[in-house]
């Protein structure tokens, strides 16, 4: 068995998971090649499509030596296809990413523009040791540029204490899975996963027992499909080290599998990819038959693996025109969403506020950000004024374009075999109106207030009034008319109301700011929610929490978040329709299922209790023989936080 420093050596590479003799993935014909031309003596592992063919890691024939492991440093590599079953003879994949230290493994995006790799901890050219000693791994993401890939970056999951290795990104580029030996795991390697929300990586979350073990897991790789595969020396397996697959594609997950031959051998088998429709795939091994060391192989499935499945890719065009020019606008932005099965757009496009219901009793309202306000942009329209789209059949989206001097448009449309339901072609109005935006802070130290009300009333217009929310970070943007004067009211529930003017007459900008800093109306800043306080989140629908598309808890999360200090009692309550006993194990079931979604979010458990009540505590009271309307039903069809303290 090889020992964690071989592995960290190698940049990541030893792992498995899985406990059950059965293999749900199997294959009718699957066939094995050595690939001679790439492999050698030497160690090559961890393949990764790109273009043509894969990279790869592979030490260097020449270079530094690794002190711990007495052999050169590993770097990354690059083979094109000649054949189906051959490779032509590989080159140093880039100048730009290839250092002095180890590279690799990586992995890119789905359109192949951005980049993530494992690389020793390095600052400014020179290695730094944590206090062991000891120099690390960390995940790094570039960015393609027109010659080398540049744009370099840390991400914030890292850390100089621990090795972070083993980058695996999913298909809609929001979510990461990789290896670490940081604190707290179950011993040795952990799977982590951590998600790209609002421009930022999320804290990493352990995988749980179900995948991690006592021992190594690591090199995981997340197919389309929502299977994870993985390998590990901590489950019973067929060898050394084994490849595992595990169905995360939905709420539930599916058991942990070993895959029967010829994917795992006696020996080491490590770091599988597979193509999208699961035809064509590659592994690394040192078993019988190849250079002695580790090599890599590749796999021909001509009938795909049964129990994968993917949905098929399409690239279209989208074209944006200036309405004021009829002409093509180039430098808009494009923003793209798929929308959940509660009709909810995926991918942080939502925030909150507090909306008194009685005393005591608070209504989450669930409000989408403002078009400009929702998410980086995913890309920009060219010269031609078009922006290529990745698209999956079978999925609805809105589509979102924005470019500042123009009003934000939106076009919502599904996407099937036969193309999308609307001509992708958006035409912007030029915007009569100017940009105020700030943040509203509150408390000591201030911080910013989310859900926090500003409302915009016109002094010498005919213009209607504004009231606008505050987002998880306490910031407000929108759009006022030319020509005018307002007053601006600035208030939040525990805090005292603060004023301010502005005039749209003279600016020249076409852009204006303004921040308040709130005076809390006592002294604690808490007074809000207070212990026994109830708030009741939108109603929720069931089969979206079940099947995982879970927005609406989103929000929850975001509310723990903010407050920190707070620790609640998740309730679940149904509508008094069905069976009673019927309804109130569906409650309990599905109050676990929320608390396990917002503890894998990285809410901690002690700050969550789960019940559920059923029918047994209506909001409106919808006995037999007492008609009740659909208003009434969904009132009682509801999720209930009580604040403990």
């Amino acid at each position: 068995m090889k020992s964690l420093l071989y592995l960290l050596a190698l940049s990541s590479w030893c792992l498995i998971m899985g406990t059950s003799s059965n293999n749900l993935l199997q294959a009718e014909q699957v066939s094995i090649f050595h690939i001679d031309r790439i492999n050698t003596e030497q160690i090559e592992f961890a393949p990764a499509f790109y273009g043509e063919g894969i990279v790869y890691v592979a030490r260097r024939r020449n270079g530094r030596i690794d002190s711990r492991t007495g052999e050169t440093f590993f770097e990354l590599m690059y083979a094109t296809k000649i054949s189906d079953h051959e490779l032509r003879r590989p080159r140093p994949f880039s100048i730009e990413l290839n250092s002095a230290y180890h590279e690799g493994p990586v992995c890119f995006s789905t359109d192949q523009r951005e980049i993530f790799f494992t690389r020793s901890n390095t600052r400014h050219g020179l290695s730094r040791s944590n206090e062991r000693g000891q120099v690390g791994l960390k995940i790094y993401r570039a960015f393609r540029g027109p010659y080398d890939w540049q744009g370099i970056e840390e991400l914030s999951i890292n850390d100089d204490a621990y090795s972070c290795m083993h980058p695996s990104l999913s298909a809609d580029g929001n979510r990461l899975f990789f290896a670490s030996d940081r604190p707290g795991g179950y011993g040795g390697l952990d799977l982590y996963v951590s998600d790209y929300i609002n421009g930022n990586w999320t804290t990493a979350v352990n995988l749980g027992p179900k995948i991690n073990t006592s021992s190594d897991e690591a090199f995981p790789f997340i197919h389309p499909s929502g299977q994870l595969f993985f390998s590990s020396n901590g489950h019973p397996g067929q060898g050394r080290l084994d490849i595992f697959s595990i169905d995360l594609s939905g709420q539930n997950w599916g058991k942990v599998y070993n895959l029967a031959p010829p994917f795992n051998s006696p020996n080491d088998d490590l770091s599988l990819v597979l193509s999208a429709d699961a035809t064509e795939g590659y592994l690394s091994s040192d078993r019988d038959g190849g250079h002695g060391r580790d090599d890599i192989y590749r796999l021909a499935i001509p009938n795909g693996l049964e129990g994968i499945s993917s949905r098929p890719t399409t690239r279209e065009l989208v074209t944006v025109y200036d309405g004021g020019q009829s002409r093509r606008l180039r430098q808009a932005e494009i923003h793209l969403y798929e929308l959940d099965a509660d009709s909810l757009l995926q991918g942080g496009a939502y925030t909150y506020r507090l909306e008194p219901l009685e005393t005591g009793v608070y209504k989450l309202k669930v409000q989408r950000k403002p078009l400009t306000e929702m998410t980086d942009a995913h890309q920009y329209t060219d010269r031609e004024g078009t922006a290529e789209l990745l698209l999956n059949e079978d999925q609805s989206y809105i589509l979102v374009v924005y470019r500042e001097g123009f009003e934000p448009q939106e076009l919502r449309f599904s996407y099937t075999a036969e193309g999308p339901s609307r001509p992708l072609e958006i035409s912007l109005q030029p915007s009569e109106c100017i940009l105020i935006e700030g943040q509203i802070k509150g408390g000591n130290p201030g911080r910013g207030l989310a859900g926090a009300t500003v409302q915009i009333i016109p002094a010498n217009c005919e213009v209607p009034s504004l009231e606008i929310q505050t987002d998880t970070e306490g910031n407000y943007r929108t759009c006022l008319s030319t020509g005018c004067q307002f007053q601006l009211n600035a208030y939040a529930p525990g805090f005292v109301l603060q004023r301010s003017q502005i005039n749209t007459t003279a600016s020249r900008m076409g852009r204006l700011q303004a921040n308040f800093d709130l005076v809390a109306a006592t002294q604690s800043t808490h007074q809000l929610l207070p212990a026994n306080t109830i708030i009741v989140l939108d109603q929720l629908d069931w089969t979206s929490l079940q099947t995982g598309a879970t927005n609406r808890l989103d929000i929850l999360q975001q509310l723990l978040e903010d407050r920190p200090e707070m620790r609640v009692q998740l309730a679940i309550h149904t509508d008094t329709r069905g069976h009673e006993a019927l309804n109130l194990d569906r409650s309990k079931e599905l109050a676990q299922t929320a608390r396990t979604y917002l503890i894998n979010r990285g809410i901690a458990p002690n700050r969550l209790e789960a019940i559920g009540f059923g029918e047994g505590a209506p909001r409106v009271s919808c006995t037999e023989g007492i008609n009740c309307s659909e208003e009434d039903h969904a009132a009682n069809n509801r999720v209930e936080l009580t604040i403990l303290q």
